[in-house]
């Protein structure tokens, strides 16, 4: 290939009309929330998205409802085309106006030339007139030059507590020290979730689908009222593998091994060589007490899959259930060896180690989980007490102590360390 046929290979941004723009730079910065990535289109592959495509027909950007504040309240750290929009400037600028309206994103302004170089920007649309009239009776201490100290102030971002950022919402009148005050760390409580463009989304009938998919996303599986939505409109719809896995993630999260096993089942159906589907469909079994089916699935799936790790995790769990835990082992061993940061499999090693009296294997292989997660609970329990019963009661102590500042459940920990320290 000539250069000639290479560069033309390459779309320039500068070249495209101002929304095909400004969607090559929104597939990565226009993010409502960092609790909840968009969905990518179902069917669409990843990475499927070019420059000069709409963005809308590759992701189905999602925004979140935060119970106890509104949308103009809320302020992330990658929130700049995000708060932009919101912004009656850029509304009414009818799509004239993006982030190069004002700067080079890529190129940082010298901090003696900002409040000109905005200035001037500003004038871009604004009269000087307008600019000027009455900033000297309402904000007496602030130079009307500097545009952007009162209406794109800095603030703290509610995701990056210890970090203020440039509020690309063009505010009418500045805020004042609540923006910078303190926050303390906490994770959204998101009440709904919507789509920012839901008539320009793909398959637009289906909107409650890809809120759903999102909220399962958002959620890690455990929201009831999304998996129920979802379930209803796939017995209505046949759609791409996407929700399907989604719904089917979402039931073994809620222990619904039933519909889990059905959901799998159809999943499979659509992409049968779905290697996820299949070790998902074992773990139903499992949670269905079907113990001899889910060996079999497991195992077939590693038959035809032999370097998918969770295959090899599951397999060794249902081993375990039937005492057989020196098989386990060896599952649980391929599987690290396929994923050394496997944090779950290490920890049901420990247990393995301990069942067969293994204590020094059983000690490093908790210690490694809790090196992968320093959250996992039960390590902590069950490492301090296989180091109590070798008689290291002051490890075990260490451990229950750190583990109760830092474990996902720091009650049961808080208890076996009084516990122990009674002795």
């Amino acid at each position: 290939m000539t250069l000639k046929k290479l560069r033309a290979t390459i779309v320039n941004p500068s070249g495209l009309d101002a929304g095909l723009r400004d969607d090559v730079c929104d597939q990565c910065h226009l993010q409502p929330s960092v609790a909840l990535f968009g969905v990518r289109a179902f069917g669409r592959p990843d990475y499927s998205y070019r420059p000069g495509q709409p963005l809308n027909q590759y992701l189905v950007q999602m925004d979140i409802v935060e119970r106890g504040k509104p949308k103009s309240e809320r302020f992330e750290i990658n929130h700049h085309p995000y708060r932009l929009r919101q912004s009656r400037c850029f509304q009414e600028s009818s799509g004239a106006m993006s982030c190069l309206t004002c700067h080079d994103p890529h190129r940082k302004v010298p901090e003696p030339e900002r409040a000109a170089h905005y200035r001037t920007a500003c004038l871009g649309c604004h009269s000087k007139q307008s600019l000027s009239s009455g900033h000297a009776k309402t904000v007496p201490d602030v130079a009307a030059s500097d545009c952007t100290r009162c209406h794109m102030q800095k603030r703290r971002t509610q995701d990056i507590v210890e970090l203020l950022a440039t509020d690309h919402l063009i505010r009418r009148r500045p805020g004042g020290h609540e923006l910078v005050a303190r926050l303390d760390e906490a994770d959204p409580d998101i009440d709904d979730v919507v789509l920012i463009e839901p008539e320009a989304a793909p398959a637009s009938d289906l909107p409650d689908a890809y809120r759903a998919s999102g909220a399962l996303r958002a959620t890690g599986g455990a929201h009831q009222t999304a998996a129920d939505t979802l379930q209803e409109i796939l017995r209505s719809h046949s759609v791409h593998t996407e929700p399907y896995a989604d719904l089917t993630r979402s039931q073994l999260m809620l222990r619904d091994y039933e519909g889990a096993a059905k959901s799998a089942a159809e999943l499979l159906e659509r992409d049968p060589d779905n290697v996820v589907a299949k070790t998902w469909s074992g773990i139903a079994g499992i949670g269905l007490g079907e113990i001899e089916r889910a060996e079999t699935i497991l195992s077939e799936t590693i038959e035809s899959h032999p370097a998918h790790a969770e295959a090899h995790y599951n397999l060794a769990l249902v081993l375990i259930s039937g005492d057989r835990h020196a098989e386990a082992r060896e599952r649980l061993l391929e599987a690290m060896t396929l994923r050394s940061g496997f944090a779950r499999a290490w920890y049901y090693l420990g247990r393995v180690h301990h069942r067969l009296e293994q204590s020094k294997d059983a000690i490093e292989a908790y210690k490694r989980a809790l090196a992968i997660d320093p959250t996992h609970t039960r390590s902590y329990l069950e490492l301090g007490e296989v180091l109590a019963a070798q008689g290291k009661q002051a490890e075990a102590l260490r451990f229950y102590e750190h583990g109760a500042r830092v474990a996902l459940q720091p009650k049961p920990i808080k208890a076996a360390l009084a516990k122990l320290s009674s002795d």
